[in-house]
């Protein structure tokens, strides 16, 4: 019924529960039978001394008649007596009782089992025994392995000084009572094979989804996360396979996010040893030309302009990742910001900016007021703008538009310049990422710009939309929480 091989380690669950529920229930059947065959052999016992006492008494009275009726008509004789008793006992040997007549310690007639005494069978054995007048003595006797029901009394007076020995072969009261305990016996191991045949059948399907989970378990310790098991019906083992998948999905969830974190540091990683090595080769380089090189003031300067440029984009790009890493481990601190002292800001900044001066960039708001962190909403418009006047050549054109709704604030900033295919758009997330890498070095990017947007943007609860296609410019939107008055 149970596989060997599930029984060579550990005892399962359901094994455990298969052994207590069959161990019950042959312990509870077993003792209900025991109890309900000692009460009807009780009972039969009962029955049957009731007839025996019945029956020994009615011989008593008829032997009493008899006697009486042989003295009437004159034949007093023992041998008449004798003989109207054998008349009984011949009767009743056929129903297997046995019968004894005994005058004082002297056999009238007699038919019973010889009884033991001092080890050896002796019929007489019978007369001896005590007999109060009026008092019918019964009991159970073993002779001769046989039991017998035993009623011994005197007869009726004036006959008193007769002993009437009645005994009752119990073999067909023993043959039943084994029959039954056969009987039980067969049905209790039948029973015993049918129920374990049933709980084995209902606990394995019963525990079949625990038996899911163990294995989903395992799988997951093993390193295969997102493993659900199939739920059905609405119990509590189905409640705790809701709960398992839950669980799973929410694990493969988090270690998809971890690999996804672990991926873009060591990105980031990768890239910052590439663009700090850039800078810094060019320093040494050209540092080592002005040590080694006999040159002019002209070609003098003209290095030291190369190692200050790069010089200035180390510093630049070491302040971005240290106020990146501000950002994840600060507190953000918010503020009522002037819509109208920013956008001059931003004007006076750009205007003073040679490299961006033949691009037009043109600012509109309906906006008085927005709600942030202002440092960090200077950043982000000031990469989102870079980045757009990056992209375009001469002549090109960037706008910065503020409006609002009931529900929120909507910042775009669109440009003219060379767009981003499909592709790009999911990479321009990643650190140091460039479209234009010569291009973007030349106007002084480090590549985390677009980072640091999402950074501020996801931290002030704010949302980012890129729509960009090749040759057609970009368009940046920001969907920026109300100002609550309040």
């Amino acid at each position: 019924m149970l596989d060997s091989n599930e029984w060579g380690g550990s005892v399962k669950f359901w094994q455990k529960t298969f052994l207590i529920l069959l161990v019950v229930f042959v312990l509870t059947f077993s003792m209900s039978m025991v109890i309900i065959l000692h009460f009807t052999y009780k009972e039969e016992l009962g029955s049957t001394r009731q007839k025996a006492m019945g029956e020994a008494y009615f011989i008593m009275s008829s032997l009493s008649s008899d006697f009486s009726n042989l003295e009437n008509v004159g034949n007093v004789a023992v041998d008449y007596k004798r003989s109207a008793f054998k008349e009984y006992s011949d009767y009743y040997k056929q129903k297997k009782i046995y019968l004894g007549l005994f005058r004082d310690e002297s056999t009238l007639a007699n038919n019973l089992p010889d009884r033991e005494i001092g080890g050896e069978k002796e019929g007489g054995a019978w007369s001896q025994l005590e007999v109060n007048e009026g008092i019918q003595r019964v009991w159970i006797e073993s002779i001769q392995n046989e039991k017998y029901m035993i009623v011994a009394s005197r007869l009726l007076a004036p006959y008193e000084d007769y002993k009437l020995c009645y005994a009752y072969e119990m073999s067909d009261l023993e043959n039943t009572t084994h029959g039954l305990i056969r009987m039980v016996v067969g049905v209790d191991i039948m029973m015993t094979i049918i129920l374990g045949g049933i709980l084995f059948v209902v606990l394995t399907k019963l525990t079949k989804p625990l038996t899911n989970l163990q294995q989903c378990t395992t799988q997951i310790a093993a390193g295969d996360f997102g493993r659900t098991v199939e739920v059905k019906g609405q119990d509590e083992i189905a409640t705790l396979g809701n709960q398992f998948n839950k669980m799973s999905l929410k694990i493969y969830e988090q270690m998809e996010l971890l690999q996804e974190e672990n991926r873009k540091k060591q990105l980031l990683i990768d890239n910052m040893a590439h663009e700090f090595r850039t800078p810094l080769t060019s320093i040494s380089g050209y540092a080592q030309y002005l040590i080694m090189a006999a040159l002019d003031e002209e070609a003098r300067l003209e290095s030291l302009d190369y190692i200050i440029l790069e010089t200035a984009r180390l510093q630049k790009l070491s302040q971005t990742i240290l106020y990146m890493a501000d950002i994840r481990e600060g507190e953000l601190e918010t503020s009522a910001i002037d819509v109208g002292g920013l956008i001059a800001y931003l004007k006076e900044l750009f205007d003073k900016q040679k490299q961006y001066e033949k691009i037009h960039f043109t600012i509109t708001s309906e906006v008085e007021y927005i709600k942030g962190n202002k440092v960090m909403v200077e950043s982000l418009l000031i990469n989102l703008i870079e980045n757009g006047m990056r992209a375009c050549k001469e002549e090109g054109q960037v706008t910065l538009n503020i409006t609002a709704d009931e529900n929120q604030i909507a910042i775009q900033i669109k440009d003219t310049g060379i767009g981003m295919s499909k592709e790009e758009l999911t990479k321009i997330q990643e650190p140091f990422y460039r479209i234009d890498k010569a291009r973007s070095r030349k106007m002084g990017g480090v590549g985390l710009g677009v980072t640091l947007c999402h950074q501020i943007v996801s931290l002030h609860g704010a949302k980012i939309y890129y729509e960009s296609d090749v040759g057609k410019g970009t368009s940046v939107l920001i969907h920026w929480p109300m100002l609550n008055e309040n």
